[in-house]
């Protein structure tokens, strides 16, 4: 994943917005890792995707891919950028399903 999309992520958990199951097993099922698996797509299997991704990332690199596109008031906002501040997101997100 790029930064933009950990950048938006992290976004749309701040705004409160849920997302669509049923739209993401769609999404997934059709394209990516999962393309034509019949997966379960919930609560439980969303928050253990998520937190291996999570574990996955090279945060120096995602947090250099976004940068060019803030000011640089936003920039300093990238220093949270870790693991742990993307699991803090993950579990606000659970919570709230």
């Amino acid at each position: 994943m790029k930064g933009r999309d950990w950048y938006d992520f992290s976004w749309y958990v701040t705004q409160k917005v849920q997302p669509n199951l049923p739209h993401l097993r769609a999404a997934l099922y059709q394209y990516g890792p999962w393309a034509g698996q019949s997966i379960t797509v919930d609560r439980d299997w969303l928050h253990n995707a998520m937190l291996e991704k999570v574990a996955a990332v090279d945060w120096r690199e995602a947090a250099a891919d976004v940068e060019r596109f803030l000011s640089m008031a936003e920039k300093q906002s990238l220093k949270l950028w870790g693991e742990r501040f993307f699991r803090n997101k993950i579990e606000n997100l659970i919570q709230r399903l």
